[in-house]
């Protein structure tokens, strides 16, 4: 047979009183290891889901006679109302075809060695739509995952180039951007501090001013998107006890983050810690 089905799994809710649950897409050899069948339980947190046994949870159904597949997976007990059933395609990566030099194979053995590459292809193809894909256009190459630590989490780096582990506490108090300010600069852009409106309604910073290597003062301030219009909430200080002044400016759905630095103050540096956009 041609194999342009792509249905290789199926989802489906129970009831407590439905046994007998449809086996999606085509069967290639009408074998036990063709399907896998699990059950999710989604009234535990978190859910569960428990591989199913042959024979025991489970029965194979549906064949009209010994020359027809099983259509049917008939349940020994009706799933639960709050259960999931996943019945899936599971053929073994093999080749099983033996076409040596004195091999007898009929046209229906190529077809169905044919048919079994193309259901392992879907296979592959099933789990790599349910991985973690880097869009077409990124240029980040050899990425991968750092080995797990218990009670840490996984985030970007400050290249944005690799994946690493931090706690909440060194993620928090990462600083995510630092500028210097002169002497009674005016108020200028903090560059890469901008918000879209469309995308963003708010922006939560902690920041610390600093003369030297002393920190003069350090509070947090909000950046919100209300009524069409950015609004800076002083979350404690605004910088003001050290002479910074931070402004917001707006061009249509734009904010930009700006800071000014009072005649006398002396240079410094500011050092913000943006922890999260609400969107």
């Amino acid at each position: 047979m041609s194999l342009s089905n792509l249905t290789i799994r199926s989802l489906s809710a129970g009831d407590a009183v439905e046994v007998d649950f449809t086996i999606p897409g085509d069967i290639i050899v009408d074998d036990s290891t063709e399907v896998l069948v699990y059950v999710k339980d989604e009234n535990v947190d978190p859910t569960t889901e428990t591989l199913q046994v042959e024979n025991s949870d489970y029965t194979l159904t549906g064949a009209a006679d010994v020359n027809s597949f099983h259509t049917t997976v008939t349940f020994t007990t009706a799933p639960a109302s709050t259960d999931k059933v996943l019945i899936i395609r599971s053929l073994p990566l093999t080749q099983t075809l033996d076409a040596n030099a004195n091999s007898s194979l009929s046209l229906l053995d190529h077809e169905t060695a044919y048919d079994r590459i193309v259901a392992q292809v879907q296979q592959l193809q099933e789990q790599l739509d349910r991985s973690i894909k880097l869009p077409l256009t990124s240029s980040t190459t050899g990425l991968e995952l750092p080995e797990p630590v218990a009670g840490k989490t996984v985030i970007w780096n400050t290249a944005a180039d690799a994946l690493e582990n931090q706690s909440a506490t060194e993620y928090f108090d990462r600083v995510t951007a630092e500028y210097s300010v002169t002497d009674g600069q005016s108020a200028s852009s903090l560059s890469g501090e901008t918000f879209d409106g469309t995308v963003y309604t708010s922006a939560v910073f902690d920041y610390e001013i600093i003369r030297g290597t002393t920190v003069f003062t350090s509070g947090r301030f909000t950046l919100q998107y209300l009524n069409s219009t950015w609004r800076l909430e002083d979350g404690g200080g605004e910088g003001s006890a050290s002479g910074v002044t931070f402004s917001v400016t707006q061009s249509t759905t734009i904010a930009q983050l700006k800071a000014a630095l009072d005649v006398g103050a002396g240079n410094g540096t500011i050092k913000l810690k943006r922890h999260y956009y609400a969107v």
